[in-house]
């Protein structure tokens, strides 16, 4: 019994918004940062980082959020690195 397997190659796509009237803007607070989301979905957000060759954020994202886009919710693969 030959066993096979197939990687699957795509794009996934992970958007957050709150109540913003401007469309694709998550928070624009220069205050604090507000949690909007849930844990699961944190975690959600760290196994696709985890299981991704890339991320990609806006430039926008980088500006103002001075965002890590390191794994620290889930362990890392076998032989994975930060």
């Amino acid at each position: 019994n030959e066993q096979s397997t197939t990687k699957v190659t795509g794009v996934t796509l992970k958007m957050a918004f709150d109540s913003s009237p401007v469309w694709g803007v998550a928070d624009l607070s220069e205050t604090k940062s507000e949690r909007f989301t849930s844990p699961e979905s944190l975690d959600m957000v760290h196994r696709l980082r985890r299981d991704s060759s890339a991320v990609l954020v806006g430039r926008g994202t980088v500006e103002f959020d001075n965002c890590s886009l390191s794994v620290r919710r889930v362990q890392l693969g076998e032989g994975q690195e930060q």
